[in-house]
């Protein structure tokens, strides 16, 4: 009895067997391909953002649809805006963008219940009740109010040394009894 030998074709586009030079260069290119598809899968969205005299009512809502966000807008909150950048920004810098047009135009966004932010004046966001008075992460351009204590001076010399360095729409208060400051302003600035 004898056996025939049989040819087995393949679905895989290329062999196992990588002879020479060729087989592993086309090995190397297959790990790279896959390695570029995998970053990519992961990789964030970008954007650049540049806007010309832009009405800051859509501006708003550019951020909400980058961001995820939600936003309730003062009926005051009115005028244009420019920007001009040529840096790719995840969403969270787009974000801290935001916050800093915002600030430059004389609003803030402040947080409220259900995870909606508010868009407001400055001068009406110190009082306005802002969840991230009490939490320590916030930074930057995020509208806080924090009590300092104050150790070896009275803090009424304090708020007189101080007190240019806030802006208009910021507060700022001695507590003799605890010896200590409020403030309200920009994290970045307390």
């Amino acid at each position: 009895m004898t056996l025939g030998s049989e040819r087995i074709s393949s679905t895989i586009p290329f062999s196992f067997k990588l002879p020479g030079l060729m087989g592993y260069l086309r090995a190397w290119l297959a790990a790279m391909l896959l390695m570029m598809c995998t970053l990519a899968a992961g990789a964030e969205e970008a954007w650049k953002i540049n806007l010309k005299n832009a009405d800051i009512r859509e501006f708003i809502t550019q951020v909400s649809s980058i961001t995820g966000r939600s936003f309730i807008i003062d009926p005051r909150v009115k005028g244009n805006v420019t920007i001009i950048s040529t840096t790719s920004m995840d969403a969270d810098d787009v974000y801290q963008l935001f916050l800093s047009v915002l600030r430059i135009h004389g609003y803030a966004s402040v947080p409220s219940a259900g995870g909606v932010e508010r868009i407001i004046q400055n001068v009406l966001a110190k009082q306005s009740g802002n969840p991230l008075d009490f939490i320590e992460e916030a930074a930057g351009e995020d509208l806080v109010t924090r009590v300092l204590p104050v150790r070896n001076t009275d803090p009424n010399e304090l708020v007189k040394i101080l007190r240019p360095l806030i802006p208009q729409y910021g507060h700022i208060a001695p507590l003799t009894q605890p010896n200590a400051l409020i403030i309200s302003d920009h994290a970045g600035n307390i």
